[in-house]
């Protein structure tokens, strides 16, 4: 098997030719990182391969070898169907990958051009393409249009513009939806978080579109968003931006964030995640915060957060930039959208 020839391609002429591309790793594998638009068809279910690995560490390459034949002759032929409708859709070799261009894609590729079905290996499996993209975001560091950047005191919809203004056209890197995570300690309520290696993916694409554009917009974001770690390009660009600071009233920000956050339906989460900040209040807002939650009154709470915690926490951090910065003042979310239009001007990309 080592020395058989398999037809291969590289990741750079998948990306220039985009041929149809098949990951055979695992549900969970492909869930944390993937090539822009490939097809995940799984060799073995996310059970099999690890009891493939345990055997492969606790016997013998050729047990596991025994095990994984054992698993795939069962999905053979649903495998070889799923493969077949895409190829058959297309009209165009398959390109198979797994994590390094190990034995799971030089076997299908094997496999599938043995029935007749056009295909090829990609060289280093996605490994290769993971390798780009560091090196890639490396390059693109030095070369960035400049930023300006969307800030403002929590929950005044700075994500909720952002995402607005990039339907409409403008230059907008929206780091919170690409990680996942909204950024604070309650960030990850409701939400499923990104791998890094997939946030940095997404950045790679984000960037790469927007390499041509007069300016970037981007939210003043901390170098920690949940488990994401952000570049420290993009934090540099951040600290040398100009800056558009968002004014949204204080009930409106509570009235959002409850509708946000719905702590009817994740109350516990909210719970544990107001736990862990108790200790950074004082003891008589402490004290009223925990009556509040043990009250499930969270409009209060959140007033209370909002109040107490957040907004000092804001106002020390924005103190520490001397770029300029421009004040918008807004009643609704269609108000600031107005504001900010007029002060970027055109869309760069209507």
């Amino acid at each position: 098997m080592d020395d058989f020839q398999v037809p291969e391609t590289s990741i750079g002429q998948v990306l220039t030719e985009q041929p149809p591309i098949i990951d055979v790793r695992t549900p969970k594998e492909f869930e944390q990182f993937r090539i822009p638009g490939a097809i995940n068809i799984p060799l073995f279910s996310n059970d099999e391969r690890v009891r493939i690995g345990t055997t492969y560490t606790q016997d013998s390459k050729e047990a596991a070898v025994k095990l994984g034949l054992t698993f795939f002759s069962e999905t053979a032929r649903h495998f070889y169907d799923r493969c077949k409708s895409v190829y058959e859709k297309q009209q165009a070799p398959l390109v198979i990958h797994c994590w390094r261009g190990g034995m799971r894609s030089l076997s299908v590729v094997s496999f599938l051009n043995a029935l007749g079905l056009p295909c090829m290996q990609l060289q280093g499996g996605i490994r290769s393409f993971r390798r780009k993209i560091v090196a890639d975001l490396e390059q693109m560091a030095d070369r960035l249009p400049p930023f300006i950047v969307v800030e403002g005191l929590t929950g005044t919809k700075k994500t909720v513009l952002l995402t607005e203004l990039e339907k409409q056209g403008y230059p907008v890197l929206n780091i919170e939806p690409m990680a996942g995570h909204r950024g604070s300690t309650f960030g990850a309520i409701g939400l499923s978080q990104t791998s890094q290696k997939q946030f940095e993916c997404m950045l790679w694409q984000r960037l790469s579109a927007l390499q041509a554009a007069p300016y970037i917009l981007m939210e003043a974001e901390s170098k920690r968003i949940g488990r994401i770690q952000v570049p420290d390009f993009l934090i540099a660009a951040k600290q040398n931006g100009e800056r558009i600071r968002l004014h949204y009233p204080f009930e409106k920000r509570v009235q959002y964030l409850m509708s946000e956050y719905e702590p009817e339906q994740h109350e516990q989460a909210i719970r544990q995640a107001t736990k862990r900040i108790e200790k950074k209040l004082s003891e008589d807002i402490r004290t009223t915060a925990k009556a509040a939650m043990e009250g499930g009154d969270f409009r209060r709470l959140t007033a209370l957060l909002l109040e107490h915690y957040y907004d000092p926490r804001y106002r020390y951090t924005s103190t520490q930039y001397d770029t300029p910065v421009h004040e918008v003042k807004m009643e609704s979310l269609e108000d600031g959208l107005q504001k900010v239009k007029q002060r970027l001007g055109r869309p760069v990309f209507a």
